[in-house]
């Protein structure tokens, strides 16, 4: 049976079909209310100062408003860093939406954690996804 499995995977592999593709980092929000099911973090890890793009979709598990996306980033356990986009779009429940969210990887070596969170206006998070990298 082994064998049957790894000829399947070669065969797979040599016949460029992709194999299942998964996800870079965690959830960061025990009762989110975008249910976040899709991360693609390209390229990953991003290298020094390199410019990286976090695609990020979900559905919405009740009308909700988005006011802004946060990016948190820390180096080691230091202080968070902050830098948000504004979107101010409200989303009835169902809806499957796709943010697409451009960042610069620091140029200073060293272990990071980067937080996305989606936020209401009254600063309630409705989502967060969290990856690790290091430069």
């Amino acid at each position: 049976m082994r064998i049957f499995i790894v000829s399947a995977l070669l065969v797979a592999c040599l016949a460029n079909i992709p194999l299942e593709q998964y996800q870079t980092g965690e959830s960061c929000e025990k009762s989110a209310k975008f249910n976040i099911t899709s991360v693609t973090i390209d390229p990953f890890p991003p290298g020094n100062s390199d410019q990286y793009t976090v695609v990020m979709t979900g559905t919405f598990l009740s009308k909700e408003t988005v006011e802004q996306i946060y990016i948190g980033q820390r180096k080691n356990k230091e202080k968070w860093h902050y830098t948000y986009q504004t979107i101010n779009k409200e989303y009835p429940k169902g809806t499957t939406e796709t943010y697409t969210i451009s960042l610069q990887a620091p140029a200073i070596k060293g272990p990071y954690t980067d937080q996305i969170t989606l936020h209401k206006s009254d600063f309630t998070t409705l989502s967060c996804w969290q990856y690790n990298y290091v430069i």
